[in-house]
């Protein structure tokens, strides 16, 4: 969410430049697929599955302008980075020990 609030805030703060605004608020919704993608009725689901379908949406995004503009916007490069890293970085990081034990301090 954090990420998504960042991505939000500069394409606000970038409005008036509309080619860094639109791909930054596409990114922005970007960061919250892996959830619904983890609701679709599939039974060969699991993190890596899901990784795989975020990634490669994001990634024909990211491709699909590219080919369009004849170039790769530096919101793209930067975010979609960031964006990447972001989740695959969370995915990792919720199955470690120091996660399960900050998790179980907050519910305790």
């Amino acid at each position: 969410m954090l990420l998504f609030a960042a991505l939000v805030t500069a394409g606000i703060l970038l409005r008036h430049r509309a080619d860094f605004h639109k791909r930054l608020m596409l990114l922005a919704t970007a960061c919250m697929l892996p959830n619904p993608i983890s609701r679709l009725p599939m039974s060969f689901q699991s993190n890596l599955v899901i990784l795989l379908i975020f990634d490669g949406l994001l990634i024909a995004a990211v491709a699909t302008d590219t080919f369009r503009k004849r170039r790769l916007h530096p919101s793209f490069l930067w975010g979609g980075m960031l964006v990447i890293v972001a989740i695959q970085g969370g995915f990792m990081f919720a199955y470690s020990s120091s996660w399960h034990t900050f998790a179980a301090s907050l519910v305790s």
